[in-house]
């Protein structure tokens, strides 16, 4: 059984723009079955928001049909989690409580290396 990962959206920019670093070595793992991506509705349409914006699109050396191809692969194999209720953790960045649902609801033990940093509540 391979481990469950929340992936934020700034780990697959990464990976896009990046063709050597990290992010892209796990978006692979993924797509290798290595990692159960999870993913949620709050999740998706951020992703969706994400390749959707012209600045990004312009850092990314693949084509927009590809990126499409990616996201839709990555979905393929993305585990995808109902979340019932809303527990805010109170994060720093209140866009990122959603992500920290989503591992809590499907009882995930991981997070994406990026999102740990991002992890510490606010004062």
């Amino acid at each position: 059984m391979s481990s469950k990962l929340v992936i934020d959206t700034n780990v697959f920019v990464s990976a896009l723009i990046s063709p050597d670093g990290v992010s892209r070595a796990v978006l692979r793992a993924c797509l290798q079955g290595k990692y159960q991506p999870l993913m949620g509705t709050a999740l998706f349409l951020e992703y969706e928001s994400i390749l959707a914006r012209s600045e990004v699109m312009a850092r990314c050396p693949l084509p927009r049909v590809d990126v499409e191809a990616l996201l839709a692969a990555l979905m393929s194999v993305s585990q995808w989690v109902q979340i019932y209720y809303l527990w805010r953790p109170n994060l720093r960045d209140e866009a990122d409580n959603h992500l920290i649902e989503l591992a809590i609801a499907s009882h995930s033990r991981r997070l994406s290396q990026a999102m740990q940093r991002q992890l510490s509540p606010r004062m």
